[in-house]
């Protein structure tokens, strides 16, 4: 479970703000630049803020070790993919 809080927090806290991304991206960027500028502008943005969250996350979790921190990550991915299959 100590490996499982911080994946299921960086994934909840990824989503939710590349959920409010996806929002300005389609209803106030899209139509003044179009469809894929306004993703090459989201995409700096969203990599930032999981960075931030990332480093954020390792600072305040409790996983010092490199290979602790690598299974957490290995859960999130797992979080963040599971939507995706059918």
């Amino acid at each position: 479970m100590r490996l499982a809080a911080p994946a299921l927090a960086y994934f909840g806290l990824v989503f939710a703000i590349g959920f409010g991304l996806g929002a300005v991206r389609m209803f106030w960027l899209a139509p003044q630049v179009g469809a894929l500028m306004a993703g090459v502008i989201e995409l700096p943005v969203i990599l930032f803020a999981s960075w931030l969250v990332a480093t954020w996350l390792v600072r305040h979790s409790r996983l010092r070790r490199a290979a602790a921190r690598s299974r957490s990550g290995r859960s999130h991915w797992r979080c963040s993919c599971s939507p995706n299959w059918h």
